[in-house]
């Protein structure tokens, strides 16, 4: 949506203003909800499948806000550490399409953006690349605490192209993570001692976010 924006700004594309708002309605209404929502769910089901994970988390949260909730603190680093591990590994949005305008190799391109070829930036696949990350199959929030991983998943893009809804959508589900830490002590998944494989619909969606294949169902106690 940025990109086509800024091909607008640059006179590449043409934009009725309505068209321009009804994309930013979709940015921040439908993308970002999406995003958070996904985030979450992966979060919680990671935690609930840890219950020696989720009580540091819980203890972390007492430590810095004591009996009270409070607001989320950035010196919640092993809570700050899940999200960042959850994105790596289940990033919400699945993949970015990118139009191509200069010479490249790789796998088949899809069809043609303000008459460019596009390809799929696949962010799952960059951020499970074993030189990069090691163990990358395993959930280790701790990699990013023990030096073990230093390089930044590429969830929501690097470089000046970065997405803008970044801070919102972490912080978003950091306030979610430690309000239910704060509420419950126990939380568990009733019909499934593991998350389901998650599934990626690239068919018919411009932006496909990670979603469980099978509705997911959690106990808060």
């Amino acid at each position: 949506i940025l990109s086509l924006l800024m091909h607008v700004i640059e006179g590449q594309a043409t934009l009725e203003d309505d068209e321009v708002l009804d994309l930013l309605l979709i940015c921040m209404h439908g993308v970002i909800p999406k995003a958070v929502g996904s985030l979450v769910a992966f979060s919680a089901s990671s935690l609930a499948t840890d219950p020696d994970l989720l009580l540091a988390v819980r203890q972390e949260l007492r430590t810095v806000n004591g009996p009270d909730l409070g607001l989320p603190h950035a010196s919640m680093p092993l809570t700050h550490a899940v999200i960042r591990e959850t994105s790596r590994m289940w990033p919400p949005l699945f993949g970015c399409p990118r139009g191509i305008f200069t010479p490249t190799h790789g796998g088949p391109l899809s069809s043609t953006t303000w008459g460019q070829p596009r390809a799929l930036l696949v962010f799952a696949m960059a951020n499970r690349d074993p030189e990069v990350f090691p163990n990358p199959h395993q959930f280790h929030p701790r990699r990013w605490l023990d030096g073990t991983t230093s390089v930044s998943p590429t969830t929501f893009g690097l470089g000046p192209r970065r997405c803008p809804g970044e801070p919102l959508t972490q912080n978003l589900c950091l306030s979610i993570l430690t309000s239910l830490s704060h509420t419950f002590s126990t939380w568990t998944i009733p019909n499934s001692p593991h998350p389901t494989i998650p599934i990626n619909d690239t068919a018919t969606k411009y932006l496909p976010v990670a979603s469980f294949q099978d509705p997911l169902y959690f106990t808060f106690q």
